[in-house]
């Protein structure tokens, strides 16, 4: 980054602003990439808390790319016979003791497999009848873009 060559001639188109801009331009592309994808991945996760934390109809659940039980709503948490002592962070598998558990640990398997939107009608029997319930898979990626789990959601199905 020389204004005057060494043998005298000075190179008059170059400035000391285009100089200067071009070992920089590289650094702020990078910081306004990481900027724009952190945010990103912030509002998709927030997004995800949000849908956990204010649904006041239906299950939902988070569980991470090990099938650990991280975050869980009231619904989920009658749903799996929880109560609030009840610790997080168990494999999945260990909330589950009825028919219908099993099916939803089925659905969250084939969900944690194909790391994709998914959605499946379930019906079982509960109280002499036959219900259904939609239950829902929506895949979590971190900043990297890194497959970190899954936001499960479940409601009535709509007749």
């Amino acid at each position: 980054f020389f204004f005057q060559a060494e043998d005298g001639i000075r190179d008059i188109g170059v400035t000391g602003v285009q100089t200067c801009a071009l070992p920089i331009s590289p650094w702020i592309f990078v910081i306004i990439l990481i900027s724009i994808l952190g945010y990103r991945a912030l509002s998709y996760r927030q997004l995800a808390l949000d849908v956990l934390e204010h649904s006041t109809r239906g299950v939902s659940f988070v569980v991470d790319r090990n099938s650990r039980l991280r975050r869980v709503n009231a619904q989920g948490r009658d749903l799996l016979s929880m109560d609030t002592g009840t610790p997080l962070r168990n494999m999945l598998s260990y909330y589950c003791h009825t028919d219908v558990h099993m099916e939803i640990l089925r659905f969250v398997d084939a969900s944690m497999q194909s790391r994709g939107l998914q959605t499946h009608n379930l019906l079982y029997r509960a109280n002499e009848s036959e219900r259904e319930i939609v239950l829902s898979a929506l895949p979590l990626y971190g900043i990297s873009g890194a497959f970190k789990g899954l936001l499960i959601k479940i409601g009535r199905a709509h007749v």
